[in-house]
């Protein structure tokens, strides 16, 4: 089972409930362990595609983040890059910008 099942059927939740999900939903729709799905659930969460809750009203919901990761499409360009003076040819696929605050 992968990252991308779960956090694809979270977010279908979400959008027909507009609630907190629950991992016992997601089990349900997925056919997988609830266990498992909250495990997978937790490496999500420190990907920062997950929010949750506890407690009993508690749950999950997906992040703008995981909207951007599953509807969003990669741009692949080519960019000249110089390393020690050397020019490299690689393609950008992402680019994070480390210790900038309100970029």
């Amino acid at each position: 089972m992968s990252q991308r099942e779960i956090l694809e059927a979270l977010v279908r939740l979400y959008e027909k409930h507009r609630r907190l999900i629950k991992s016992k939903e997601i089990a349900e729709v997925t056919g997988r362990d609830e266990g498992t799905v909250r495990n997978i659930i937790l490496s999500l969460k420190s990907l920062g595609l997950v929010e949750s809750k506890t407690g009993p009203s508690g749950g999950y919901m997906p992040t703008l983040k995981a909207y951007e990761v599953l509807r969003g499409t990669i741009t692949q360009i080519p960019v000249k890059l110089k390393k020690d003076g050397r020019e490299l040819d690689i393609t950008v696929v992402g680019i994070e910008l480390l210790d900038i605050f309100n970029p």
